[in-house]
């Protein structure tokens, strides 16, 4: 039986260099030379959407939906996800804004308001609250920084993509 997947493979390197485009035409006119692809094509979509979609009994008869399995393994995903996303937000939650490195390889907490404007982004609002020769750890505090990070952030999502 043909292999889909290294016929891709055989697509993508036969010009590396070559768009998307050329390398899919490239797929297609192997895929349109041989008509037992269209077998190959078919069974590989089938099985894919099968285990999906399946139909499922009910005390009315059959219906045809997402299989349990499917909806199970998604809502197991979600709950990891959302686990994952619990779990960064406490560790970005434990940084200390202070101890952030800047480009040039300076911590926050000793750079002055010049050197966080040529930084750029979150050092530039940073630097908003200090004067240009001003050391950042003498006049701001973890709590102003954290202010500052939230104001930003806020400002970043509400600006459209």
């Amino acid at each position: 039986m043909k292999n889909l997947f290294e016929t891709f493979r055989r697509a993508m390197m036969t010009n590396p260099a070559a768009s998307r485009n050329e390398a899919f035409r490239h797929f297609m006119s192997e895929v349109k030379s041989d008509p037992e692809w269209i077998e190959v094509l078919a069974r590989e979509y089938f099985n894919r959407t099968a285990n999906s979609w399946m139909p499922r009994r009910t005390d009315l008869g059959y219906v045809f939906g997402r299989s349990a399995k499917y909806v199970e393994q998604q809502k197991a995903l979600e709950r990891n996800t959302q686990d994952a996303v619990r779990r960064v937000s406490d560790t970005f939650r434990k940084i200390i804004l202070m101890d952030l490195t800047l480009p040039n390889g300076k911590m926050l907490r000793y750079a002055t308001g010049a050197e966080c404007v040529k930084a750029g982004g979150f050092y530039l609002e940073v630097a908003k609250h200090v004067k240009s020769t001003q050391v950042v750890d003498k006049h701001l505090t973890e709590d102003d920084l954290k202010n500052i990070q939230l104001r930003f952030v806020a400002q970043k999502t509400k600006e459209p993509a």
